[in-house]
């Protein structure tokens, strides 16, 4: 997969076909790993359907003590009929947080609620997958482009 780190906005979908689309939404891209990854799953022929947060999760968040809701990155389905829920996220944002010498209070506790509230999502997310016969998956930088 190229990597794209500067690419942000709608991506303009080549293989329509494939992709599930909300009133004709494109998808939405946060991040250039958001808009590599519709490349890949727009062009992969293995990927016969695809869409960009179509699926809204109810989760409790621990943090903040409310029930709030998930948008999972993408949805795929492969040829052999396996469907996965994908969520990307900086490596550094799946590991619990450390705290270190030159880490000020301040960041050690954002990245604390952080984590906290990933690990809530991924739960709850976990739990969607499987009472559906999918796979929920977590792709960082290192599956993206073998870093």
């Amino acid at each position: 997969m190229s990597k794209n780190k500067y690419k942000q906005g709608k991506y303009i979908v080549k293989n329509t076909e494939k992709y599930i689309t909300k009133d004709g939404d494109l998808p939405m891209c946060r991040s250039g790993w958001e808009y590599s990854f519709c490349s890949y799953l727009d062009n992969n022929p293995h990927v016969v359907k695809w869409g960009s947060e179509c699926f809204a999760i109810k989760y409790y968040c621990t943090v903040n003590h409310k029930t709030r809701r998930y948008f999972i990155d993408f949805f795929m389905q492969m040829s052999d009929g396996k469907q996965f829920l994908i969520e990307l996220k900086p490596y550094s944002q799946t590991k619990k947080p450390r705290a270190g010498k030159k880490k000020s209070k301040k960041t050690m506790l954002y990245e604390s609620k952080t984590w906290q509230n990933n690990q809530d999502k991924w739960k709850s997310a976990e739990k969607f997958a499987s009472e559906r016969g999918m796979i929920f998956k977590i792709i960082t930088e290192k599956e993206l482009y073998g870093k």
